[in-house]
């Protein structure tokens, strides 16, 4: 069982595709990534990344939002968002889990349970 909680948790670290981190639970992404931020959303149509950044307290202000979304450090399942108004979609952003893993910079992460 250790193995394959180890297994997994390299998965979700370090494999880029949607697959590991669609198979996993709130607990286990907790686990993995021990220090994220846990925010619990409803989804709404046309919801812009920009919007969701802002709605799970990612940036004090929109400018930095704004400014650090278009340098490239701001990502979603592990791939970079630069268009700050791209839209949410379910099976890219929302994954089959109604999870979605963010990251800001380097290494502070977000998960998103989507209230669905």
């Amino acid at each position: 069982e250790g193995l394959h909680a180890a297994k997994q948790a390299s998965a979700a670290l370090y494999d880029s595709s949607l697959e590991s981190l669609s198979k996993m639970s709130q607990n286990d992404l907790m686990n993995i990534f021990e220090g994220a931020k846990l925010s619990e959303i409803s989804p709404e149509p046309g919801m812009s990344a920009f919007s969701l950044a802002m709605k799970i307290n990612c940036f004090k202000t929109d400018r930095d939002a704004q400014r650090i979304i278009t340098a490239g450090g701001f990502y979603i399942n592990h791939s970079k968002v630069t268009n700050s108004s791209e839209v949410i979609t379910p099976g890219i952003h929302i994954l089959p889990n109604n999870m979605t893993l963010v990251r800001v910079g380097k290494k502070t992460y977000h998960i998103v349970k989507w209230l669905m």
